[in-house]
């Protein structure tokens, strides 16, 4: 869904400055069209020479499919340092660790670290969406969950209001779902959070995003659709991990 989010925000942003500022991008290949100028990139160019070419066309905002090395991380810094904005995309598992992941890719610290740089990130996940006709409540279907995922339910409190795919009908063709839905975590980064991150590492700059900076997880917001009864408590463990770890990492924070 990265993609998707791309195209709905940059379109956004297109139509709330009226089509003043120039929009570009850079894609490999354009995915969904959008209200900006979308350049595909060109048979034998790398992305960073792609990303240093596209700052030439005197863009306000740029757009970058994704950044898949350090060449192209690092183009895509150069851009954002020479006063323009950036948006791409880049695989992590949270918003935190996509810090983690553009220091890995070999972008200097001190650049990930500027909140003037860094100005914010999106991390997301699709999780299936039960079928209304044919989901089965938790509540009379206790044994088919493990043993620890009932504990992990049962401290939430939410066992009665859970449902479980169920077997298939008509409505969702057999399958048991009908659609996906986006869980997703959105930090907006500050000098106090990049300190926290510089100095005691991810764990502790989540905890202080969570405890400090009101930040909703990924996990918090599944275990909210999940208390719909729309989402299946076991795909969201497996998609995005075991429902108790925001509450673990606070609890390690007293350790």
């Amino acid at each position: 869904g990265k993609s998707k989010s791309l195209q709905v925000n940059l379109n956004l942003l297109h139509d709330e400055t009226q089509g003043t500022k120039h929009l570009l991008t850079l894609e490999d290949p354009p995915e969904y069209p959008l209200k900006a100028n979308q350049s595909p990139l060109s048979s034998g160019e790398t992305w960073n020479h792609g990303i240093k070419n596209s700052v030439r066309l005197d863009p306000d905002i740029l757009m970058y499919g994704e950044l898949r090395d350090v060449e192209s991380a690092q183009a895509a810094y150069s851009g954002g340092m020479t006063g323009h904005q950036v948006w791409s995309t880049l695989h992590t598992n949270n918003a935190v660790a996509s810090l983690q992941r553009l220091i890995d890719m070999g972008v200097p610290k001190y650049l990930v670290t500027d909140p003037a740089l860094t100005t914010g990130i999106i991390n997301q996940s699709l999780l299936p969406v039960l079928c209304p006709s044919c989901r089965v409540p938790l509540s009379r279907n206790l044994g088919t969950i493990t043993p620890g995922l009932l504990s992990r339910l049962e401290k939430l409190r939410i066992v009665d209001q859970v449902n479980l795919r169920g077997e298939g009908c008509s409505c969702c063709r057999n399958l048991g779902v009908v659609d996906r839905t986006v869980v997703g975590e959105g930090l907006l980064t500050d000098m106090q959070f990049m300190g926290v991150f510089s100095e005691r590492g991810a764990s502790a700059a989540r905890r202080h995003w969570v405890k400090e900076m009101g930040g909703i997880t990924k996990i918090a917001h599944a275990i909210t659709k999940i208390e719909m009864g729309s989402i299946d408590p076991r795909h969201a463990e497996t998609i995005i991990g075991p429902l108790d770890f925001d509450r673990q990492l606070v609890e390690l924070s007293h350790v």
